[in-house]
């Protein structure tokens, strides 16, 4: 595989690290993981958990919205490891990168009907515990945490 015979050549270059979890996040999800957990930033492995969280299987190629769920992936040992890792964290970017990116992909997923599950309150949950630890990490962005309608468009400003 190129990214991880790219990553044995550059061992400490973080940059081919990130790309190879991205390029792995669906295909190979415990990969990414391993290959982003301890990295700079904690943001990345945030959203990642929360793609994970979320079942998110797929993306469509053209515009990076998910377009596949595995709801059962949330109810799996998988899934409540990684919900116990990210209460129990007190990283702010990687608190904060999983609130986001809940509120962010959970908004799409629940206005598409590809989910039922009300993201919302973990959102919210991991958004105030950034903010608590880092008053900084949180203004660098702001996303709505509300539940969007069925076939709305969900709500996010970046700034």
């Amino acid at each position: 595989m190129h990214w991880l015979r790219q990553i044995k050549l550059h061992p400490g270059d973080e940059k081919i690290k990130q790309n190879a979890a991205t390029f792995l996040e669906f295909g190979d999800p415990e990969t990414a993981i391993r290959l982003i957990r301890g990295s700079k930033p904690d943001r990345t492995l945030g959203s990642t958990y929360v793609c994970r969280l979320l079942g998110i299987v797929a993306e469509d190629y053209q515009t990076g919205d998910p377009s596949a769920v595995d709801e059962s992936i949330r109810e799996s040992e998988e899934g409540k490891r990684i919900l116990a890792e990210l209460r129990a964290s007190r990283a702010p970017s990687f608190l904060e990168g999983a609130g986001f990116w809940l509120s962010v992909q959970g908004g799409k997923l629940y206005a598409d009907g590809k989910t039922y599950w009300d993201y919302t309150k973990l959102s919210e949950e991991l958004l105030r515990k950034a903010r608590l630890l880092d008053r900084k990490t949180i203004d660098w962005y702001a996303v709505t945490t509300k539940l969007p309608a069925r076939g709305d468009v969900p709500l996010s400003s970046f700034r």
